[in-house]
């Protein structure tokens, strides 16, 4: 399971995988003998109790574009299927992406107050600034609900998070473009 996978991680805070480190893991499951799998596929193979050889299946949350840009490239050269989960608010716009706002904010700023939070961060490099967010998303997932009270920061900041929303997320066409591809996995609902 992957979420971004960053052409520049250290500027993106060390946040997603690595292109080489993307690359490795696909390159190794090969080299090792696992079979890369489609989502259908490893559900028939489950379902017939099939162990004949090992198998993964390669996944991505959240539809970030750099999973076509930079992961899809990659998984062409292997030939390995993917699946994509994507929600509805990040194809809206409207997803409250908070994790993205905090980015922005530490990696944009040397000293960074988190008022909701009674904090304030010096970071003027980048292993402070790693360690700041760290702090931030530690404190949210403590309690989801706090993720709201980000939202004054983010104003106070000028950091929009339908903004970040374009500049991360796939939009509606280009998911449709990415659904025909051959290695997309596609999955029936009800």
């Amino acid at each position: 399971m992957f979420h971004e996978i960053q052409r520049d991680c250290r500027s993106e805070l060390m946040t997603g995988a690595s292109v080489e480190l993307f690359e490795f893991l696909v390159d190794w499951l090969q080299r090792e003998g696992w079979a890369i799998v489609s989502l259908q596929e490893c559900l028939k193979r489950l379902a017939e109790d099939d162990r004949s050889r090992r198998y993964a299946v390669v996944t991505f949350d959240d539809g970030y574009r750099d999973n076509v840009s930079v992961a899809l490239p990659i998984l062409e050269r292997h030939n390995a299927p993917f699946t994509m989960y994507v929600p509805t608010d990040a194809l809206k716009r409207t997803m409250q992406c908070w994790w993205l706002g905090v980015r922005e904010l530490i990696r944009s700023r040397e000293a960074v107050t988190i008022d909701a939070m009674g904090a304030r961060f010096r970071c003027p490099d980048e292993r402070s600034k790693r360690a700041a967010l760290g702090k931030v998303r530690d404190w949210v997932h403590q309690d989801y609900k706090r993720a709201a009270s980000l939202t004054a920061t983010f104003e106070n900041a000028g950091i929009s998070t339908a903004a970040l929303n374009d500049r991360y997320f796939l939009d509606p066409g280009e998911l449709q473009s990415l659904a025909r591809h051959p290695l997309a996995s596609r999955m029936n609902t009800l």
